[in-house]
């Protein structure tokens, strides 16, 4: 997908902004959420700068990629802009994504301005038990991920998976859960052999000529795996999985 002018459909804003970014686009991204509009001004997929009503520069950018689900157009951006933005635009991703994290433990986002909307601030998805299930879950997961391949949750005992979802009908998950399965277990044993704790690893990352897997542990008895394609950002992958992590132990321990 080429970015162009006009409206963006079909793409969630996270991996738009990457595309541009990949495309070294000169644009300004237009952004609208609940009545706010924020600019996002890119020269040769550089972020220069970002505005709203309120903010500018990187505390715009923080309040503009914190907004969920927002309306895009991208417009051509005909005036020179001093940079007032240096830190990376993937960087001050991976920061909107780290302070979704400890909102999930603190209760509001700790956003580098007081006069940032607090977007996730409140987890609504959690007190309304329609939108708890694990496929759910797995639907918001999945729309968040550049370059999303496959995602399931895994029982590590069976190697079945117990919910899933993949957007590749020539990727096989079944095979990648139960293989995955083993590495887990193999992974489990070397760490007891070295005095480490069976059960101390975060994640582990199994890299492919096609894809990248991410496998997160979810507790003793389960995890979650993801598929990538080798365009995607780990990092960012990363800190997607640890984001969503909370609500998917959650619906977990509601299946027990």
């Amino acid at each position: 997908m080429k970015v162009s002018h006009g409206p963006v459909h079909g793409v969630s804003p996270v991996t738009f902004l990457q595309m541009v970014e990949q495309d070294q686009t000169t644009c300004t991204v237009s952004v609208s959420h609940r009545g706010q509009v924020g600019r996002l001004h890119f020269k040769k997929g550089v972020l220069m700068d970002a505005e709203t009503r309120d903010l500018s520069g990187t505390d715009a950018a923080y309040a503009i990629i914190n907004w969920r689900d927002p309306d895009l157009m991208v417009v051509p951006d005909e005036d020179p802009r001093p940079r007032r933005i240096e830190r990376p635009l993937m960087a001050i991703i991976l920061d909107v994504y780290r302070m979704v994290d400890e909102a999930g433990r603190n209760g509001t986002v700790a956003m580098k301005t007081e006069n940032v909307e607090p977007i996730f601030g409140r987890h609504h998805d959690l007190e309304d038990p329609k939108m708890n299930t694990l496929p759910s879950l797995l639907d918001d997961f999945k729309d968040e991920v550049p370059e999303f391949v496959s995602t399931d949750i895994v029982s590590i005992e069976s190697g079945l998976s117990i919910s899933g979802s993949s957007a590749d009908p020539e990727f096989d998950a079944s095979v990648a859960s139960a293989c995955s399965a083993e590495v887990v277990k193999a992974n489990r044993r070397t760490l007891e052999l070295l005095g480490l704790g069976a059960h101390s690893t975060e994640d582990i990352l199994i890299s492919s000529a096609k894809v990248y897997l991410l496998i997160r542990m979810l507790g003793p008895e389960y995890y979650h795996v993801l598929a990538v394609n080798r365009k995607g950002n780990l990092g960012l992958a990363r800190a997607i999985m640890k984001k969503h992590q909370p609500r998917l132990l959650r619906a977990i321990s509601e299946l027990d």
